[in-house]
C-alpha cells in the first residue's frame, strides 16, 4: 500500500509544481506584502516571490486561485522520516490579526514561515493559515507554521508536505475548540512533516472529515514525526459511516511523547469510524539526537455513548511497535476494534 499512496501523492504534488503561474511578482523586503497580494487581479495566476526577510502584515494575505507565494529555497534538517524545513522568508501577523493568510482556490506556498494569528475567542481566529477556501489540489511545501494562538492551520484542504507545525495553541482558551497544529473537517494529506510541541492536538480531523477528491480517498498521515503535543498527536473524531463520510490512514510515522498536558494518545480515535493505524513506531525514541518520551497511550479508541455522535466502529490497529506505550481499545469486540 505504501508505494501506491506515495506515488499518488507525488503525482498530485509534481503536477501542481508543473502548472506554474502566468507571471511572477518580486516582493522586496520592506514592501507591504498584504497590499501587493490583495490588489493583484483575481483572474491572474501570480507567483509572489519573497526575499529572505520578515514581512509584517496588518491585513490578512489573500492569494487567489492559481496563485503561489514562495520564499528563497532554504534547507532541511532530517528528523527520522520527517523533513524539518528552515525557511528564510517570514510572514508575521500584527498583534491583533486573527488570520495571517487565507488563500482561495488552488494555492501553492513553499519555503515560508507563517506566524502570529491572534485568537479572540471566535471561530477561525488565532490562525496562521486559514484553509477553508482552499481547493484540495493545493500544496503547502517546506513551510513552518508556528506561534499562533489558536491553530497553526485551520480547515485545511490539500497536501501539507515536508513542513513543520510547532508552538501553536498558545492561548489556552482555544483548547478543545480549534487548538491544534493543523485542523481539518475534510480529508487532507500530511506527509513527511515534523509536527511537535503544540499545546493542543498535533493533527486533528473531525466533524465527519468529509470525503474529498484525493487519489487514495482517505485522510492520510504518513512518514511524519509527531511528538510532544499537549493532547493527541493525531486525533480522529466524530466521523460516521464511510459511505457518506471520510476514512483515515495513519501509517509509517514516528509518534512519541504526546499527551504532555493531559493523558492522551499518539493517535486518538473518539466517536469515529473507518481508520487504519498501521506500521507506526510509538513509545520513547531518540531521533536526530533528540529524546522523545512515552505517549499517554500509543493509541486509544473510545466511544462517549452520546446519541448525537457516531458510534466507534471499524478501527484497525495493526503491526505497530508500542515500545513501552500502553494502548486503549483492544477490549472492544473485533467488529469494532481489531488489534494485531
Amino acid at each position: 500500500m505504501w508505494p501506491a499512496v506515495l506515488m499518488a501523492v507525488l503525482v498530485v504534488a509534481l503536477a501542481f509544481f508543473a502548472m506554474g503561474a502566468s507571471r511572477t511578482v518580486i516582493v522586496g523586503c520592506g514592501e507591504d506584502l498584504d497590499a501587493v497580494v490583495n490588489a493583484d487581479p483575481a483572474a491572474t495566476a501570480t507567483r509572489f516571490q519573497l526575499s529572505g526577510c520578515t514581512y509584517h502584515v496588518d491585513n490578512t494575505v489573500q492569494p487567489e486561485d492559481g496563485d503561489e507565494i514562495a520564499g528563497p529555497v532554504g534547507t532541511f534538517i532530517m528528523r527520522g522520516p520527517a523533513y524539518d524545513p528552515e525557511p528564510l522568508a517570514t510572514i508575521q501577523g500584527s498583534a491583533t490579526l486573527g488570520q495571517v493568510m487565507k488563500p482561495r482556490g488552488t494555492f501553492h506556498g513553499d519555503w515560508l514561515q507563517i506566524f502570529g494569528g491572534d485568537f479572540d475567542g471566535t471561530a477561525g481566529s488565532g490562525v496562521g493559515l486559514a484553509g477553508g477556501d482552499m481547493d484540495s489540489d493545493s500544496v503547502i511545501y517546506a513551510t513552518q507554521v508556528a506561534n499562533n494562538e489558536g491553530a497553526g492551520v485551520s480547515n485545511f484542504h490539500g497536501l501539507f508536505w515536508r513542513s513543520e507545525l510547532t508552538n501553536n495553541t498558545t492561548n489556552p482558551d482555544a483548547l478543545g475548540f480549534i487548538g491544534s497544529g493543523l485542523k481539518a473537517v475534510d480529508e487532507v494529506w500530511v506527509g513527511e512533516s515534523y509536527v511537535h510541541d503544540t499545546q493542543g492536538n498535533g493533527i486533528w480531523c473531525d466533524e465527519e472529515c468529509n470525503d474529498q477528491p484525493l487519489s487514495n480517498g482517505k485522510f492520510t498521515v504518513w512518514y511524519s514525526l509527531i511528538a510532544n503535543n499537549g493532547r493527541d498527536g493525531v486525533r480522529w473524531e466524530k466521523v460516521g459511516d464511510e459511505a457518506t463520510h471520510g476514512e483515515a490512514l495513519v501509517y509509517l510515522n514516528e509518534i512519541h511523547g504526546n499527551g504532555v498536558y493531559e493523558r492522551r494518545a499518539g493517535v486518538g480515535v473518539r466517536d469515529a469510524q473507518d481508520i487504519t493505524i498501521r506500521d507506526n513506531n510509538f513509545g520513547s525514541a531518540t531521533i536526530a539526537d533528540v529524546y522523545y518520551g512515552l505517549n499517554g497511550y500509543a493509541w486509544s479508541a473510545t466511544d462517549s455513548g452520546r446519541t448525537d455522535r457516531p458510534n466507534l466502529y471499524n478501527v484497525d490497529v495493526s503491526y505497530n511497535a508500542n515500545n513501552g506505550d500502553a494502548e486503549k481499545g483492544c477490549q472492544e469486540p473485533a467488529s469494532i476494534v481489531v488489534c494485531n
